[in-house]
């Protein structure tokens, strides 16, 4: 298959460095490899916690290790990182890796972002309602927060489908006056001479499962949410695994194969779609025994998985849209990564590449 024009982009997490929020609400010095390395296995062979081989128990304020990762994504096929985006009416937080990338121009590595528009909470610790930050929606918050961004939109590493800045948004359902920041964005970054804004939405829920419902140009997915047939693939699974794993967890248990066939099978008609693919899942080091694990996610699987992504792609889409979304590089915690482990090291670099 050509692939020239092809454009796998991974999510990218921010929270590998201690912020003051994290030290106020989680302990000094907390970073996500602080749940990590905390995770404990659930049932027989199941492989917990997951620690990483060469790039280590890394921090984002250091420049080699962005750069590392870059040169690793890079060899290996990833055209270009998603970053997660943090804003809460005007308040960054997880700033520092997106700060030091912008103001470093030696590290070309495209780029995006992801805004996760959710508010804050101790989910991690069971206590979801318990809020820790909020978020507020306005027209004035709309106007600060495209202000914010065009500077980036307008670096050249910055991705663009036909010239128009890719900007991801994850919840637009949630926000109350949608409309208006909808509105805003396209308005601000055509006075800033761009094209148009290529402004894309999460396949989420029922609710929020069509771009044009929300005026946006694309839909992106995002497994496992939205995971067709999750009730059979329990009982799929229940039945091939047996009561070693569902006696002591009380989370949701699905299968790698079965994942990437529900998501292929879609068709999305008359709708604009990126794919993503899914490297594993397992967010027991977040959630415990309440954890959604793959239990037979693998290297294959993944890679198969991809190939497919991209030969949809390929007929579906044109030029710069060639999209297709990686979860994850570097979702440690929600065991979704292409870095290398002690268990496949470089394998799933490897069959992305």
């Amino acid at each position: 298959m050509e692939n020239a024009s092809l454009k796998p982009v991974a999510f990218y997490l921010p929270q590998f460095h201690p912020i003051p929020e994290n030290d106020e609400w989680w302990g000094k010095g907390f970073t996500e490899w602080t749940n990590v390395t905390r995770a404990s296995p659930l049932f027989e062979g199941h492989r917990q916690p997951r620690l990483p081989t060469e790039t280590g128990f890394y921090d984002l304020r250091v420049p080699e290790v962005r750069l590392h990762q870059e040169e690793l994504a890079s060899d290996h096929g990833i055209h270009g990182f998603c970053y997660y985006f943090y804003w809460f009416n005007g308040r960054r937080v997880l700033e520092r890796p997106l700060q030091d990338k912008f103001s470093d121009q030696g590290a070309d590595l495209p780029f995006c972002l992801f805004w996760a528009n959710e508010r804050w909470t101790r989910t991690w610790s069971f206590k979801g309602q318990d809020v820790l930050m909020e978020q507020t929606y306005s027209s004035e918050d709309a106007e600060a927060l495209i202000q914010h961004l065009i500077p980036m939109f307008r670096d050249p590493r910055y991705i663009k489908v036909d010239g128009k800045p890719v900007f991801v948004v994850y919840h637009p359902i949630q926000i109350n006056i949608w409309n208006t920041y909808e509105h805003v964005f396209r308005q601000r970054v055509a006075e800033a001479g761009f094209p148009g804004l290529y402004l894309c939405m999460v396949l989420k829920s029922k609710r929020q499962s069509n771009h044009q419902d929300f005026n946006c140009d694309a839909m992106i997915e995002f497994p496992p949410s939205m995971a067709p047939g999750m009730k059979r693939m329990r009982e799929v699974a229940e039945e091939r695994y047996g009561d070693r794993f569902f006696e002591p967890h009380e989370g949701r248990l699905m299968l790698h194969r079965r994942l990437m066939q529900g998501f292929i099978k879609r068709k999305y008609e008359g709708q604009t779609v990126h794919r993503t693919v899914v490297t594993d899942f397992d967010n027991t080091a977040r959630m415990g025994k309440q954890a959604m694990i793959l239990p037979d996610a693998a290297p294959e699987v993944y890679g198969k998985w991809l190939r497919q992504a991209c030969a949809d792609t390929m007929e579906r889409h044109q030029g710069d849209a060639r999209l297709v979304f990686i979860f994850a590089w570097n979702e440690w915690a929600e065991g979704a990564y292409l870095e290398p482990d002690e268990h496949h090291g470089r394998a799933y670099l490897e069959m992305t590449r």
